[in-house]
Parts: C-alpha cells; sequence; structure tokens
C-alpha cells in the first residue's frame, strides 16, 4: 500500500467509518490488516470492523450498525460486502442523498 510507505517509521493508520445516525458506532481499519494485495486498489474501500461492543451487519446488501451494548441496528445507507470473517467493505450509496428530520 503506497499510502503506508510513505508514513513514518511505526506511525499508524487508522480509518473509522460511522454515520451520525448511529452515534457511538463506528467501524476501524488499519493498515496492513489485509491478507494480501487488494485487485483494485482504486475502487476498495476496507471499513474493517466494529469497535468492541458495537456490531455490523450486512442486510440485503446494505451496512447495518448497532450501538454499543445493544440496541436496534440502524441501517447506514450504504451498500457493503463482507467475506467470511474479512474486512467489511464499502461498495457505495443506496441513494445519492440523504433526507434529514424529513
Amino acid at each position: 500500500m503506497r499510502l503506508g510507505r510513505g508514513l513514518a517509521p511505526g506511525a499508524r493508520l487508522i480509518s473509522g467509518y460511522g454515520p451520525t445516525e448511529v452515534a457511538g458506532c463506528e467501524t476501524w481499519f488499519k493498515t496492513g490488516r489485509l491478507p494480501g494485495p487488494v485487485e483494485d486498489p482504486a475502487r476498495h474501500a476496507c471499513l474493517g470492523q466494529p469497535f468492541p461492543g458495537c456490531a455490523a451487519q450486512i442486510r440485503q446488501g446494505q451496512i447495518w450498525l448497532s450501538p454499543p451494548g445493544g440496541g436496534d441496528a440502524v441501517p447506514t445507507g450504504d451498500l457493503g460486502r463482507q467475506d467470511g470473517s474479512g474486512p467489511l467493505e464499502f461498495r457505495g450509496r443506496m441513494a445519492h442523498r440523504v433526507t434529514v428530520d424529513g
């Protein structure tokens, strides 16, 4: 990964993902966690795994996140996929706009 090679020795790059509708629930991905090379890195976005206490599910292709300690899962409006125990992947938006408060 080119970005990882440009970091100072010992530095880590961590990416967090989570919509504002699910406060306190995020997934995280750290560079170097992929099992091998990515086929098309320009079109690949890893969301990683949920923070401890949170949960992420794929339902009919859509990402749903649950806040820490349980609670109702909330749809993010994003498409995703996950192969086995691999990282959660972003696959695009379901809609091109988000409706806030009606």
